[in-house]
């Protein structure tokens, strides 16, 4: 099985990939700054809008081909 590693800056986006391709509906909104932000319903991994939610690497494995998707913490995190 094959195994992808999600690497990067702090709030580049990577639980918000692993949300899309676990095949999560994503909410995004607009908040008061002006900021665009997203919520996924539900979440395979929690985002964090306020500060990070990946604390130590963690994995989403599809049901169908049996693939593993790591989440790691962000290079400043």
């Amino acid at each position: 099985k094959d195994k992808t590693v999600l690497v990067g800056p702090a709030g580049a986006g990577k639980n918000n990939l692993l949300n899309i391709i676990g095949g999560m509906t994503m909410n995004c909104k607009v908040d008061k700054s002006g900021k665009l932000g997203g919520q996924a319903d539900p979440d395979v991994a929690p985002i964090g809008h306020k500060g990070s939610e990946t604390f130590f690497p963690n994995y989403w494995q599809d049901p169908l081909s049996g693939n593993r998707f790591y989440d790691c913490p962000g290079f400043t995190d």
